[in-house]
């Protein structure tokens, strides 16, 4: 291996979130997500829907908050309302 790449600073594995909430296939599937009754429990859905609308419109960058808000809303559905754990499953976030 040369000693540039051997002596190279780490670097995570970055995950294109970013990106990916700007397509409208993941912009619905968080968008379902996050006006969801799970979601009203917790959450301002309609402050969730500006977070994910502002995103989608490319006016904020808002795509760490969205992903944290949507992967708490898919780990609850899973443990406290009996989703699916299959790999690839979509959630149902009814």
């Amino acid at each position: 291996m040369p000693a540039a790449t051997a002596q190279k600073k780490k670097l995570g594995f970055p995950v294109p979130t970013r990106v990916w909430l700007r397509e409208e296939k993941y912009y619905n599937i968080v968008k379902d997500a996050f006006t969801s009754d799970t979601a009203k429990q917790f959450f301002n859905t309609d402050a969730l829907m500006s977070f994910l609308d502002d995103h989608y419109a490319g006016k904020r960058d808002n795509n760490r908050k969205i992903w944290t808000i949507f992967v708490f809303l898919i780990w609850y559905d899973i443990y406290f309302n009996g989703g699916s754990h299959n790999p690839g499953d979509l959630p149902d976030m009814k």
